[in-house]
């Protein structure tokens, strides 16, 4: 039709829907004045009673000057309605008339929009959309530019991104007519759900800003919500599947919200579970280059790094964190004070600047919560002083003087701590080698031996890849035993023959009598009770000083990893889950 019409001819159509083709000419409102005059003549023309000036006023000021609206309410009006019920009723038609002409052009992710959009009092942006309806990018496009070409939805900026709300007239008209029950009632469901993984979020989430499942604040809900959900997971305490499933939701989500580091973060996590170290290490890059800093994320890139022999780049991932004082920040929780310091100074260390760690740690003795790691690191950097550089005779009696005082000093402040006896073991083994290529001074024998009978057993009782009848023992022993020893060696006492020959310090009758040998795991000295443990793990007793024979001062003085004798009392406590009461306790 429109081919056989003139050249000079055009077609106009007038439609609140877009014309595929078309020229789009947006036509504004008509002025108040203009509306005013449409209302008089209307009224002259329909033969109505004539309207005062105010109640013109009010005519044009509900029909919003909609020449399509003033006529109906005028019609109503000269038909005998009231002017109050002929504007109300004019409202509800046009607005139901528009509303379902333009939804019924609507394709069905549009109505999906319109039904959440309804179900939320806030205005919503793409990503929220598509997370909580399971569309696409794509999908989620095409839905927000069929609505946008209707007056259905209005379209906002908020801190930058664009985001769209309903109308309060077809908010109305949805709520007596949903176009999709059902998406509602899933809408419905899932926004619950977010409040309640945010309501859990602030009452059990890390506030940490360097643990691993650190959810800022600033990130959108439905990203903080998503992310909740995912704790367990990327903490790995879930099954593989569980994983896979996560990590597909996650990278939808970054399709919406590509510039979410807590999002990269997560499924650099996820991907570090499903051992695809490589790909995490390139997420958690993408994290730590987003707006602002994921610090976290930092951290286990830092670490990742490291462990790839990435020294230098792990370095440049420190060194940001240690510049803004996370190393002592009050807001980072000691476990990952702990890992920050380890990040760094163990890459400083691999980097073989074993001045530098030493000197980081000349303070360990008063390093508080810290003391563990430092001296860990320390004991590590001489071991490796021994390892790496060929010394003079007078250079590394200096050296094991210095490791064997610090693992004495750090037994007698802290006990026989996990990271400690760990790292103590590995300077042994290098103690070993010295000893088995007989290079050792008589002075420096002596040192060792004297470390071998103080704590050799201890440590033994405290590893459970170690002990006391094992053939690397026996050897190092026998080894020690048999080199130039300034002084007494104690290893030739004849305690030592029987522990090389028979094992760990079990007595038979104390066995025969029930006692069982486990390790001191906490001391609560100042309450007057302590906790231990068999060396199999099966099972902690509660030790109460008055089951020792101990006096108050030298039951103050036991140190985790302290090897102890317990005889269990006779109690049901057990099948409850708690620790069993000690009826005797003795210090092996």
């Amino acid at each position: 039709m429109v081919q056989e019409l003139p050249p000079q001819w055009r077609v106009l159509v007038t439609s609140r829907v877009a014309v595929n083709g078309a020229n789009v000419l947006s036509l504004g409102p008509i002025k108040r004045e203009g509306a005013m005059k449409l209302a008089r003549d209307y009224l002259s023309i329909r033969g109505a009673a004539r309207l005062a000036e105010e109640q013109l006023l009010r005519l044009v000021g509900v029909c919003n000057n909609n020449p399509l609206a003033i006529r109906l309410a005028i019609d109503s009006y000269a038909a005998g309605a009231e002017l109050a019920a002929a504007l109300e009723q004019t409202k509800e038609r046009i607005v139901e008339f528009s509303y379902t002409s333009l939804v019924d052009h609507l394709p069905p992710e549009a109505g999906m929009v319109l039904e959440f959009l309804f179900g939320s009092a806030d205005p919503r942006g793409r990503s929220e959309i598509g997370h909580l309806l399971d569309l696409t990018p794509d999908q989620v496009a095409e839905a927000i530019n069929s609505v946008l070409r209707t007056s259905l939805v209005t379209r906002q900026m908020v801190e930058g991104n664009e985001k769209y709300t309903l109308s309060s007239s077809v908010h109305d008209l949805l709520l007596r007519t949903p176009r999709n029950p059902s998406v509602r009632a899933d809408v419905q469901t899932r926004l619950r759900e977010q409040q309640r993984l945010l309501a859990d979020l602030e009452q059990s989430g890390s506030k940490d800003p360097l643990a691993e499942d650190f959810v800022p604040a600033d990130a959108p809900d439905h990203v903080r919500a998503l992310v909740t959900r995912m704790r367990r997971s990327v903490l790995g305490r879930s099954s593989r599947a569980e994983q896979l499933r996560y990590l597909g939701e996650i990278r939808i989500a970054i399709s919406f919200d590509a510039n979410e580091p807590v999002l990269h973060r997560t499924e650099g996590l996820l991907l570090e579970q499903l051992n695809d170290r490589f790909a995490a290490i390139e997420s958690l890059t993408k994290a730590s280059t987003c707006r602002g800093d994921d610090w976290s994320a930092r951290l286990l890139l830092a670490e990742f790094l490291r462990d790839e022999q990435r020294l230098h780049e792990a370095l440049e991932q420190t060194e940001r964190l240690l510049a803004e004082d996370f190393g002592s920040s009050l807001a980072v929780g000691v476990r990952n004070r702990v890992r920050l310091f380890r990040a760094h100074w163990v890459t400083v260390l691999w980097l073989k600047r074993f001045e530098d760690v030493l000197a980081a740690t000349s303070g360990w003795r008063t390093a508080g919560d810290l003391r563990s790691a430092q001296t860990a690191l320390r004991v590590s950097t001489f071991q490796r002083i021994l390892d790496e550089f060929p010394q003079a005779a007078s250079e590394r009696i200096k050296t094991v003087r210095a490791l064997v005082e610090c693992l004495d000093e750090a037994f007698r402040l802290d006990g026989y701590l996990p990271d400690v006896v760990h790292e103590g073991f590995h300077a042994i083994d290098r103690l070993d080698r010295l000893g088995q290529r007989r290079v050792l001074s008589p002075e420096e024998v002596a040192l060792c031996a004297s470390l071998f009978d103080r704590h050799l057993p201890a440590m033994c009782g405290n590893r459970r890849d170690y002990s006391l009848s094992d053939k690397a023992i026996v050897a190092l022993v026998t080894c020690f035993r048999d080199l130039p020893c300034a002084g007494t060696n104690p290893l030739k006492d004849a305690r030592w023959s029987d522990l090389i020959d028979l094992g760990e310090e079990d007595d038979s009758a104390l066995a025969d009598a029930g006692y069982e040998t486990a390790t001191i795991t906490r001391v609560f000295a100042d309450r007057g009770f302590a906790f231990a443990r068999v060396f199999d793990s099966s099972r902690d007793f509660y030790v109460h000083r008055s089951a020792t024979d101990l006096s108050e001062v030298d039951f103050g003085k036991l140190r985790p990893g302290t090897l102890v004798s317990v005889l269990a009392a006779d109690s049901a406590w057990a099948s409850t889950g708690r620790a069993w009461p000690a009826k005797h306790v003795m210090l092996t």
